[in-house]
């Protein structure tokens, strides 16, 4: 699903495309339950570089320090940080692609992270089925993150 192996037979897509061209173009994300973090690397400067590389990151830095409750920790490197912070900073680094995939994204988070991020979860699922106009109700409605409804 994520471009890394070629299938033995068959075919795969991913919203309608192979999925290393998903990937290509920045729209399908991951947040690994472990790893994936740059030792050395400050909370703020990881962030930088997510925003910078990838365009499915409708957010800036400031934004996702504070939506994620990494703000007090933006000067720290990332080997430094908790398990649970470490879980927040990846689901940050993620983004907002049209596909996110989750490997036990709530390791190491404390119950009331835990309950916070599922809830975030549920609303964004909510938010893009609402997203795309229904026919029989010509609505659209912002994406559930876009308003801050996903803040720790």
């Amino acid at each position: 699903m994520l471009g890394l192996l070629r299938p033995d037979a068959g075919t795969v897509e991913v919203l309608g495309i192979r999925p290393h061209e998903v990937v290509a173009r920045g729209r399908i994300g991951v947040m690994l339950q472990d790893g994936g973090l740059m030792p050395g690397v400050t909370v703020r400067g990881l962030l930088g570089q997510a925003v910078a590389l990838y365009p499915h990151h409708p957010r800036s830095v400031d934004r996702l320090l504070s939506d994620t409750g990494l703000a007090e920790l933006s000067g720290r490197r990332v080997d430094r940080l908790s398990g649970g912070q470490s879980q927040r900073l990846r689901f940050a680094v993620a983004g907002e692609p049209d596909v996110l995939v989750l490997d036990e994204p709530t390791a190491a988070m404390d119950v009331k992270s835990r309950r916070k991020f599922w809830t975030h979860i549920r609303e964004c699922a909510v938010a893009s089925l609402r997203k795309t106009t229904a026919p029989w109700s010509g609505v659209r409605t912002p994406h559930a993150a876009a308003s801050g409804a996903w803040r720790w």
